[in-house]
């Protein structure tokens, strides 16, 4: 028996259409995963967002030599940073390999308060910055502690 060309039971061939609708999904996942990482800053080679550009203490408090003088504890260190968007997490002690330091989120003004150690003179406090696991360079301020 010979056949008339129609194939009975199957749906028409409609040329491959087909494949464009998982082609164009996959394109758009691709394309937007890469505008992603342009946006943050990854795989573009672009500048470090975790730049830390200038240390300054909070208050009206005195400067000799360059090292700023407090009577208390407690100070609040103002950190202004490089690049776009700014980083998520910072550390800061007075240790340069920043051992027994852990990262804690900064806060949106980029004020950090942190408390000296114990005992009179001068000390030495290291922060540095990262965001999505990019680590920055340390910046360092000096502080005279006179109670």
């Amino acid at each position: 028996m010979r056949s008339s060309g129609k194939a009975y039971g199957r749906r028409p061939e409609r040329g491959r259409t087909g494949l464009w609708i998982p082609f164009v999904l996959i394109s758009a996942v691709l394309l937007g995963w890469t505008a992603l990482a342009m946006a943050t800053g990854h795989g573009t080679g672009g500048e470090n967002p975790t730049t830390i550009t200038s240390l300054t203490l909070a208050g009206d408090l005195p400067k000799v030599d360059g090292v700023f003088v407090t009577k208390t504890v407690d100070i609040v260190i103002v950190a202004s940073f490089q690049g776009q968007p700014p980083p998520t997490h910072i550390q800061i002690c007075e240790s340069a390999d920043f051992s027994n330091c852990s990262w804690q989120p900064l806060p949106f003004s980029g004020r950090i308060s942190y408390r000296l150690t114990e005992g009179a003179g001068l000390k030495t406090i290291y922060l540095r910055a990262r965001h999505l696991g990019r680590v920055g360079q340390p910046a360092t301020i000096m502080v005279k502690y006179q109670p």
